[in-house]
């Protein structure tokens, strides 16, 4: 194709046909622009394809990290501060019951109440996604949605869950302490090492146990209140992020 064309430009030029050589060199600049347009548009439609992938790869990411919270958030809620609550209910009515409590029902109720609880969620995807760019992410709806769950309402529900942790903690451990006796026992060898244990038998009359009843009473409605919050904001993201998917090829 390219000797074609020599071949026709050098015999217009040696028959002297000025006119028709000017309209091939016109007619051969305009199929070298269109050729280039051509490749141009080629190239944005291969790099418009590419971050699409790319945008979807990351989308997929996010949906599953925020599936996994859901679920791990679920667990928390109802495996351990709903089972913390329950326990602690038990606590309440023993409290106020004149019948005694068999020492191992007291004891599980008792323990499950101090059970700990700690929220968190995964960001990795998130970050990663920021890294390869948020302003790739096609939907200017979605796009402010990511930003403000994963640096606005994931770390301040986190901070509203644990941030007086570090109090209560301390204070657990002081009204556990005014609930321990110590004592020291004597091994077989010879040797006395010290053991501590917990009066369950007269736990009710102790100051300490009503007070860290309602220590973990206020944990634990925090929690169960919180969590129930943040799972609605998981649903609502979870359906935000599915709708930008694209069904897979």
């Amino acid at each position: 194709m390219i000797r074609f064309f020599r071949t026709l430009r050098q015999r217009l030029l040696a028959e002297n046909r000025v006119s028709r050589y000017l309209l091939y060199a016109l007619g051969e600049i305009a199929l070298v622009m269109i050729g280039i347009l051509l490749a141009l548009q080629v190239n944005n439609w291969n790099e418009t394809r590419n971050n699409k992938l790319t945008e979807q790869k990351y989308l997929r990411e996010i949906l599953t990290s925020l599936e996994k919270d859901q679920g791990r958030t679920r667990y928390l809620k109802s495996g351990r501060a709903q089972r913390k609550h329950d326990a602690l209910q038990h606590l309440l009515g023993y409290l106020h019951a004149d019948s005694t409590v068999a020492d191992s029902t007291l004891k599980l109720a008792f323990f499950t109440s101090l059970m700990t609880l700690s929220f968190s969620y995964d960001k990795g995807n998130y970050e990663s996604l920021k890294a390869f760019g948020l302003d790739k992410i096609s939907s200017d709806s979605l796009r402010p949605k990511l930003v403000r769950f994963y640096e606005v309402t994931m770390p301040l529900s986190q901070v509203f869950l644990e941030g007086g942790e570090a109090v209560e903690k301390a204070r657990r451990e002081d009204l556990l302490q005014q609930l321990r006796t110590f004592t020291f026992q004597k091994a077989d060898d010879g040797t006395w090492f010290p053991m501590t244990d917990i009066d369950f038998a007269n736990l009710k009359e102790q100051e300490a146990f009503k007070e860290l009843i309602w220590l973990e009473m206020e944990v634990s409605a925090n929690y169960l209140f919180r969590l129930e919050n943040i799972l609605e904001r998981f649903e609502v993201m979870i359906a935000e992020v599915t709708t930008e998917i694209q069904p897979a090829p």
